[in-house]
């Protein structure tokens, strides 16, 4: 059966140098076609066509894409002094964490606190709407009982 396998990847791999193709090294894999495989944007498989995987992402991102495609960036210069301790903390940083330049460090360290501000937020607000909502009338036991049940109901 493997012989059948080489005789037809060579067969192929004739084929495409005759017509001047070659195969893309990352979009090329020969194997069992019970395992499925994408061509032109669908996915193939033994129970039936669909789009490939691919294609779903690209259709669903592509509004945002074209967004981002139109924005441009202007880039804020900072000068900054530290300690030769935080200095060499960066230094440090950079090459264990592989960071190109301290630009692409410090972006870093902003999008981490972007992040972490961005949660504080949330919470804020589902703290405010918990707030709002009012004093319940169920007691602990009640709520924990609740709990309880729906931890079971999901675990079935």
């Amino acid at each position: 059966m493997q012989w059948k396998l080489r005789e037809a990847v060579r067969n192929v791999n004739q084929t495409l140098a005759e017509l001047n193709l070659e195969k893309h090294p990352d979009k090329t894999y020969i194997g069992k076609i019970e395992k499925g495989f994408d061509f032109l944007g669908y996915r193939f498989e033994p129970r039936g066509l669909g789009l490939a995987l691919g294609t779903v992402v690209a259709q669903a991102f592509q509004p945002v894409a074209n967004k981002v495609k139109r924005r441009t960036y202007t880039m804020a210069k900072f000068s900054i002094t530290m300690p030769d301790e935080m200095g060499n903390y960066i230094q440090s940083a950079m090459k264990t964490r592989q960071f190109e330049n301290t630009s692409e460090y410090f972006r870093h360290l902003v999008r981490q606190d972007q992040e972490r501000e961005s949660k504080i937020v949330e919470l804020r607000n589902m703290l405010d709407k918990a707030e709002a909502s009012g004093i319940s009338e169920h007691t602990a036991e009640d709520i924990w009982k609740e709990a309880e049940q729906r931890h079971l109901k999901r675990s079935g």
